[in-house]
């Protein structure tokens, strides 16, 4: 995700907060106003019952872009990310990790889902950190669905995508070591197809992320390397 993407996200989410605290205030402040014009009519509950309804659906409009167990973003916030992407003109350098982990049937077989969940929550706590700790700004990770998560950024070096990937392994050998020692019994494993190119339209950017998925799938298989 550029610069550019990012503040427009950021602000995107002050003003989603500024907007809930108007829709609670607005029909208090309305009720109020009611209260005194039309004295003997009792509206303050009916404000107050109102002021709930819309901050509630304020914050469902929110939540639409947040994944619930991981705590990051959802396929929603993707898709929204790239219409604000193509909102400037011209062509944009992107990079896209699809990144899938391997045997988690197994995981959730064998141990259940609640294990699952916790190895899930791993995973993105492991693509999260990596994510932070590159200098470059404006990359982000997300939760495409399931088992599938995705990172993306613009103008990212070879060298970057290397360190990116180092970074993923690195993270994953320490959180085994330490869920070991904890008792746990599943080992965290990844499959990562990497591709980057030049887009100038949203289907260009789909054709990356196509090629992205085929790679991760590739190296599943054991076919293939990352990119």
């Amino acid at each position: 995700i550029n610069m550019i993407a990012v503040k427009k996200e950021k602000n995107r989410q002050k003003k989603q907060m500024y907007k809930g605290y108007l829709l609670f205030l607005l029909p208090m402040i309305a009720a109020a106003v009611c209260q005194m014009v039309f004295y003997g009519i009792t509206v303050a509950q009916i404000g107050y019952m109102f002021s709930i309804l819309l901050v509630f659906l304020n914050n469902a409009a929110y939540h639409e872009q947040q994944d619930g167990l991981t705590g990051l973003k959802n396929k929603n916030s993707f898709y929204i990310y790239k219409d604000i992407l193509f909102e400037k003109e011209g062509s944009h350098n992107v990079s896209i990790f699809v990144i899938d982990a391997n045997k988690f049937k197994a995981i959730n077989d064998n141990y259940g889902h609640l294990v699952g969940d916790k190895a899930l929550i791993d995973i993105a706590g492991v693509l999260q950190d990596t994510v932070e700790d590159i200098p470059k700004s404006g990359i982000g990770v997300l939760r495409f669905g399931g088992d599938e998560f995705v990172i993306t950024g613009n103008d990212i070096s070879d060298d970057e995508i290397s360190l990116i990937l180092e970074s993923i392994d690195r993270r994953i050998a320490d959180k085994n070591s330490k869920n070991k020692k904890a008792g746990q019994q599943y080992v965290l494993d990844l499959s990562i197809g990497v591709a980057t190119g030049d887009c100038t339209s949203k289907e260009e950017f789909d054709y990356i992320l196509n090629k992205a998925d085929k790679l991760m799938y590739e190296q599943k298989r054991g076919i293939g390397a990352a990119r």
